[in-house]
């Protein structure tokens, strides 16, 4: 019995959803991300109590040169070369996009929760995945050798430094069924494990029969400002 309850309560303090990162970040925290093709800076511009603003500005990865960019005074240039420019305001409690503004098309547009899946994620349960579950780094041993090979690590870029040896913390997920390309996919995200604050995930991965897909970080950290009111 006193295994099987320890066995549960190390159940309950691995699993949390991603809002609880977020509302331990705060304004100015931001991320470089590429995926499919696209870069995108994506960064917190408020967070009152449950409500979260976010302000994203995504480009196509062949037009610009992040090693060589300094996002801040990329943004107080206009963001050159952007394809949008996106303002959120999210409640964090319900998963649930309240607004939605685009500085490119100079209007308020509508997104529905299929278009947006970033507010149903942060809502969904995450679950460490222990080092012995996660991915490692070079071959795979013969049968009947002991595994020695360190968990896998993402890159590690803060202010356009990369970090040696990062540690991260994997959590595992899973999307439920409904009529996105996510639906019933599994999902895998990293975060900081020495900078626990930081509300967002450096590595996504996606897996499911009909759908893959990576997100990679290409820089973060803190103190970014938009430059429109």
């Amino acid at each position: 019995m006193r295994y099987l309850l320890c066995a549960m309560l190390l159940i309950v303090f691995s699993s949390f959803s991603m809002k609880e990162k977020i509302k331990g970040g705060k304004p100015g925290d931001y991320i470089v991300t590429e995926q499919s093709g696209t870069i995108s800076v994506l960064f917190i511009r408020a967070l009152k109590e449950n409500i979260l603003t976010l302000e994203e500005i995504s480009a196509p990865a062949d037009k610009i040169k992040p090693s060589k960019i300094s996002w801040q005074d990329w943004i107080n240039k206009g963001a050159p070369l952007a394809s949008a420019w996106t303002l959120y305001e999210l409640d964090v409690n319900e998963g649930k996009l309240q607004k939605c503004y685009s500085f490119l098309q100079k209007k308020w547009i509508r997104l529905d929760d299929s278009e947006y899946f970033f507010g149903k994620l942060i809502t969904l349960p995450l679950t460490k995945v222990q080092n012995a579950e996660r991915k490692k780094i070079g071959a795979a041993p013969l049968k009947g050798e002991e595994d020695v090979r360190s968990p896998w690590n993402p890159p590690h870029f803060v202010n356009g430094q990369k970090k040696e040896k990062p540690t991260f913390e994997a959590f595992k997920t899973h999307w439920p069924k409904d009529k996105t390309d996510l639906s019933e996919c599994a999902l895998e995200l990293y975060f900081d494990e020495k900078n626990k604050t930081f509300p967002f995930p450096y590595w996504l991965e996606v897996k499911g029969g009909h759908y893959t897909f990576k997100m990679r970080t290409l820089d973060s950290g803190s103190g970014l400002t938009s430059s429109k009111k």
